[in-house]
């Protein structure tokens, strides 16, 4: 009877040896991971930026090529340049 209890009593502090280690890798994982998420929620942040420079260029765009192509059309009248 006492060497089964030797037994379990090895067992149980091999198993907290084992929890020990078990629950290091855990902490390391979830260190991990939490340095992943703030990646991950600083890239979001990033494309929002830039999908906001983005829908604040195209209408301004939209407008330099219409003025571009006023432009390019009152010199080719004043210059008298035909098209081919």
């Amino acid at each position: 009877m006492e060497d089964r209890i030797a037994r379990l009593e090895a067992q149980n502090a091999e198993f907290a040896i084992k929890l020990a280690e078990n629950t290091q890798d855990t902490k390391t994982v979830k260190a991990n991971t939490d340095e992943l998420l703030s990646v991950l929620h600083s890239w979001t942040a990033v494309m929002k930026t830039l999908e906001a420079v983005g829908r604040f260029f195209k209408p301004l765009l939209i407008v330099a090529g219409f003025f571009s192509a006023v432009a390019a059309t009152w010199a080719t009248i004043k210059t008298g340049i035909n098209p081919k």
